[in-house]
């Protein structure tokens, strides 16, 4: 071991950047790992049920439950949590990764029931016969208040701790920063309070979210896609990136088409292929930053 405490102090801090390098990396693995282990339970419902059900939402209802929740909460959490260089960019994604969260704490309604599935019993309801109200069940009512006062709650917390962390040299000034943080702040008090008083807001908030989540991550590709330089995005990540906004919008526009026609399964494949080629654009990102000491 080497007495000099210059060479020890610069053995450490390379350790420490290996570190946190490795981190920087798992989170952005982790993210699509996510969306991966989403896909094989889907798979793995489909086999067993032996049909599809009409939107990849529905499926809360489902045995893939806990990994359609699990996995929009590490989606939500990375995309608010991981840092970029570029000051909207990072506002979509925190954005996007706080609606993605609302999108797994706040389920849609109950989907009629496939030819010779049975509707179940709470908690295990898994579908409602053709005609029957679309109201939540009591215990996923009861579940939701909880948990959308555990997010904004704890959102708030995570504000405060953002305004007292955040690096003062390489951040947004004071008052930028106490800019976007209001706008957060006031974000998650009026979607709360909304969904609190309004059950019109209730009804809606998680297809509104779902749509919101896959535009913020489309709008942070078409700025990777149009909006830098060749000496940032060389160019096959930016036609990635464009392809991605392209696919995305492509996607919209065929599945309206699809809905209109009645159909079947159509907003499944709708969801099934934004969330495609969000995993697409995520690991060209990933691809493309992964060598970066200063991302």
């Amino acid at each position: 071991m080497s007495d000099d405490p210059n060479r020890s102090a610069v053995g450490v801090d390379a350790v420490a950047r290996e570190s946190l390098i490795i981190s920087y990396r798992s989170l952005r693995l982790g993210l699509v790992l996510a969306v991966g282990m989403l896909a094989v339970s889907f798979v793995a419902e489909r086999i067993d049920a032996g049909y599809l059900r009409g939107s990849i939402s529905s499926y809360f209802y489902s045995p893939v439950r806990s990994i359609f929740v699990g996995a929009l909460l590490v989606i939500g959490f990375s995309l608010v949590v991981i840092h970029v260089r570029h000051r909207w960019e990072e506002t979509f994604l925190t954005l996007g990764g706080m609606l993605a969260i609302i999108v797994a704490l706040v389920p849609t309604g109950i989907p009629v029931c496939e030819d010779g599935e049975l509707p179940g019993t709470s908690p295990n309801i898994r579908c409602r016969p053709e005609g029957a109200p679309d109201e939540l069940p009591g215990w996923v009512v009861t579940g939701v208040w909880n948990n959308v006062l555990a997010l904004v709650v704890v959102g708030l917390v995570a504000l405060v701790l953002t305004k007292r962390f955040a690096p003062k040299r390489t951040g947004p000034s004071v008052n930028e920063l106490n800019l976007v943080l209001a706008v957060y702040a006031a974000l998650l008090l009026t979607g709360g309070l909304l969904y609190m008083a309004w059950e019109g807001f209730r009804e809606h908030t998680h297809i509104v979210a779902a749509f919101l989540t896959f535009g913020c991550v489309g709008v942070t590709a078409a700025m990777n896609g149009w909006f830098r330089s060749e000496e940032e995005n060389p160019k096959r990540f930016r036609d990635i990136y464009r392809g991605v906004v392209i696919g995305m919008v492509a996607a919209v526009v065929v599945g309206l088409v699809l809905v209109a026609a009645d159909v079947e399964d159509a907003i499944f494949w709708l969801e099934a292929a934004e969330l495609v080629l969000f995993a697409t654009y995520w690991l060209a990102q990933t691809s493309q930053h992964w060598d970066e000491r200063t991302a």
